[in-house]
């Protein structure tokens, strides 16, 4: 295990040091259309170079508690696009679930969420078999968050249809992770 997770903070840090090399400050939106690669079509992309909301004909929020027991409750507000950046911002606020029932006994089951965020995903718009992914994104490491990008299949349930994390972010025993990773299951 040891081998394997140097391995990709290796490629990691290779990856950043050449990306940081090409672009001039990496603080700073990169407004130019994605370059030509040989032998491949660009497909889609998005460089969330407008003012306002993800595009809603590419991007759909999840809404509510989700996954993994997560105490954040997703909405729609904490996700803008501002000066070429998409914000994804996880506050500490208190709002009324709106799946909330007091039947149920579950984790999801509680009338108040302290903490939100967004999730948002291209499911229903864009799909793709093979391909290469480009991303650029600075993530916020702060104690407690646990930003992350990834990709799910879209036939069968989880683990059938496959994930791949590109980036996950979070603290186990307060040591900082940053991994890449997937998971299925065989059939």
């Amino acid at each position: 295990m040891k081998k394997t997770w140097v391995f990709l903070i290796s490629l990691i840090l290779i990856s950043c040091d050449s990306f940081m090399a090409q672009v001039p400050d990496p603080y700073k939106p990169d407004f130019s259309p994605p370059g030509q690669i040989p032998g491949m079509n660009l497909v889609w992309n998005d460089e969330f170079n407008i003012e306002g909301v993800p595009d809603t004909t590419s991007w759909r929020y999840e809404i509510g508690f989700v996954r993994n027991q997560e105490l954040q409750y997703y909405q729609k507000d904490n996700a803008k696009i501002t000066g070429g950046r998409l914000l994804i911002e996880g506050r500490r606020e208190r709002v009324r679930n709106l799946r909330y029932n007091p039947e149920r006994n579950d984790w999801r089951s509680v009338e108040y969420a302290e903490y939100t965020s967004s999730s948002i995903q291209t499911r229903g718009f864009h799909q793709w078999q093979y391909g290469r992914f480009e991303i650029r994104a600075r993530v916020d490491t702060a104690k407690g968050s646990w930003p992350a990008i990834w990709t799910l299949g879209i036939s069968g349930g989880w683990p059938a249809g496959g994930e791949i994390d590109i980036m996950e972010f979070y603290r186990a025993n307060n040591v900082p992770i940053i991994l890449a990773n997937y998971a299925w299951l065989s059939e």
